[in-house]
């Protein structure tokens, strides 16, 4: 049987979210609680909460994307990505990106290549923007 098989094919249409949960674990919580099962298909966070062993909390319906330098250097990650779990994982895959602030996934489907880049920046200095260029 083709893994594919019986699973839905990616969405004609993404539904994207953004919002900076300023850490806090409340604002998470009820993200996670108003986002539903099915209302969007990627939810770009800034400043998400970062508990025990440097995860976020999602629940069963989020797969969560950190940034490729999670947990590589002493910086704090200030930005994750969660995906729907109703787009298929051959659906998108991480890129990589020198930094706790970025995170950039790639989606591919009917509609081509899509280039999601979710990104924190700081307003104390021009870091991220350097990186970028």
């Amino acid at each position: 049987m083709n893994p594919s098989e019986g699973r839905d094919p990616p969405p004609r249409k993404l539904k994207l979210w953004q919002q900076n949960l300023d850490r806090s674990l409340d604002n998470q919580h009820d993200l996670l609680q108003s986002l539903g099962k099915t209302a969007y298909h990627i939810a770009a966070l800034q400043e998400p909460y970062i508990g025990i062993g440097d995860k976020t909390r999602a629940n069963s319906y989020w797969r969560v994307v950190y940034p490729s330098r999670h947990g590589m250097d002493n910086k704090k990650t200030r930005a994750v990505t969660l995906i729907n779990t109703s787009l298929p994982t051959e659906a998108w895959s991480q890129l990589h990106f020198p930094s706790t602030d970025v995170v950039a996934v790639e989606l591919r489907g009917e509609f081509g290549t899509l280039r999601i880049v979710n990104i924190y920046n700081d307003g104390d200095n021009n870091t991220t923007i350097t990186i970028l260029r």
